[in-house]
């Protein structure tokens, strides 16, 4: 459950930059940089978070230089830090109890049930978890069309396939199931949307 709800840093690349010293570990290299990726949760605001991550490296590049400096030692005086924020998307979370997303916890355990032809409880409901909630255009679209739609996010995944990683991949009978509970929701949205 930790991965899915509380927020996180990630570290996706760190370069150095010269073939040189990609080639020769004994080198120390001219510049280096990094890609970070900082997800965030409901209650966080994007240019908080942002800022405090600025204020924190630079903080931490000011006390490396500032113990350099201290010791004597002038090898990091000419280093530059240079920080950029790029595309963001702030967080979202789905209201459970709207119609809409009732018909899709519908369509998901009918399909599911079906392809397991057992006898459980027509009560179970979906797992519900927070992962997947930082997708840019979802809470634009939703506050652009509210109060007239609402978002629901149907994964159709499992935890090992790998998502935004190397060899990401997505199990065929999960395919197949997850567009049969696209066709089922589509099928009951307009009744579910005209009670």
């Amino acid at each position: 459950m930790r991965r899915w709800r509380f927020p996180t840093l990630t570290v996706h690349h760190v370069d150095i930059s010269t073939v040189a010293a990609r080639n020769n570990t004994t080198l120390i290299p001219a510049a280096a940089q990094a890609s970070l990726s900082v997800r965030v949760v409901p209650d966080q605001s994007l240019e908080d978070i942002s800022q405090k991550l600025r204020v924190h490296v630079e903080n931490v590049f000011e006390e490396i230089q500032a113990v350099r400096r201290s010791s004597g030692k002038s090898v990091l005086d000419d280093l530059k830090l240079h920080l950029d924020v790029h595309p963001n998307a702030q967080w979202w979370l789905a209201d459970p109890d709207t119609r809409v997303y009732q018909a899709a916890a519908r369509a998901i355990r009918e399909e599911w049930q079906s392809a397991k032809a057992s006898a459980e409880s027509a009560e179970h409901v979906p797992l519900l978890i927070r992962e997947g909630g930082s997708i840019p255009a979802v809470p634009w679209l939703e506050e652009f069309f509210s109060p007239d739609a609402v978002a629901v996010n149907l994964p159709m995944g499992q935890s090992s396939d790998n998502a935004h990683l190397d060899n990401e991949r997505i199990s065929l009978v999960n395919l197949v199931r997850g567009r049969q509970i696209v066709w089922r929701l589509l099928k009951d949205i307009d009744q579910t949307l005209n009670l």
